[in-house]
């Protein structure tokens, strides 16, 4: 889906244009100066060697209605209905956009499905939002990682809460107690680190993280569901190594 995702998601260009200069670019900052809102769309690749020069996470939200595309330090990132297709920055001498997709295939509450809508995407300063109704996937943005959340302010049943996110990657997949990587020997990897589940009080367990062969599944055990307090945030991070 995605053309153009540490403790708590990566190719690119042989080439990159020149950074041009904010005033003709038309580079303005966002209200919060945490970011960079670009008022016209911009090249991927001249979002990459400004953020390679120290800038902000920086976005576009003009290239294609529906979309958000931005990149930090290592990474660029495209944001639409499906999920993120995620794109390391791994130098000119590697492959051109390698791209891993992460998409949400299904949620489950207690064994039964539970159900969600195709994403709506929306930024409020360095956090991208797909809302898809009954769930939020949150997407929080600094220009060396993307932290991916999956937000549940309801639940209607007991059991356990399982997520599970279908990826595509070129990459070979290493899995680990301490991560899953997305890994090209020859220049780099992705990781998927550790998962954490977060109550409303702050109160937080790490859930399992599990490679199930063409995605991963996230889990979140029924008795710590039972004594939390809602929001209930999953929150798995993605890095570029």
């Amino acid at each position: 889906m995605l053309s153009a995702l540490a403790s708590c998601l990566p190719a690119l260009a042989a080439t990159v244009t020149p950074l041009i200069p904010a005033q003709d670019a038309r580079i303005e900052h966002a209200s919060t100066h945490t970011g960079l809102q670009l008022s016209e769309p911009t090249p991927p690749a001249s979002l990459l060697e400004a953020a390679m020069a120290g800038l902000p996470v920086l976005y576009d939200e003009a290239a294609e209605p529906g979309r958000i595309l931005s990149a930090g330090h290592g990474w660029k990132a495209d944001f639409g209905p499906s999920g993120l297709d995620y794109t390391p920055v791994l130098g000119k001498a590697a492959p051109v956009d390698q791209i891993t997709s992460f998409e949400l295939r299904s949620v489950t509450l207690g064994g039964e499905n539970y159900a969600y809508e195709p994403g709506v995407v929306g930024r409020s300063g360095d956090s991208v939002t797909l809302d898809r109704g009954t769930l939020r996937e949150v997407y929080h943005l600094d220009k060396d990682i993307v932290e991916q959340t999956f937000v549940f302010d309801e639940l209607p049943g007991p059991g356990d809460l399982v997520v599970e996110v279908a990826v595509k990657s070129p990459w070979a997949v290493e899995a680990s107690d301490e991560a899953i990587r997305f890994v090209d020997p020859s220049f780099g990897e992705i990781s998927y680190g550790k998962a954490f589940a977060v109550d409303a009080n702050g109160w937080s367990i790490g859930i399992s993280r599990e490679w199930i062969g063409d995605g991963i599944a996230l889990t979140v055990p029924a008795a710590f569901l039972a004594e939390a307090t809602l929001p209930i945030t999953l929150d798995p991070p993605i890095g570029t190594g």
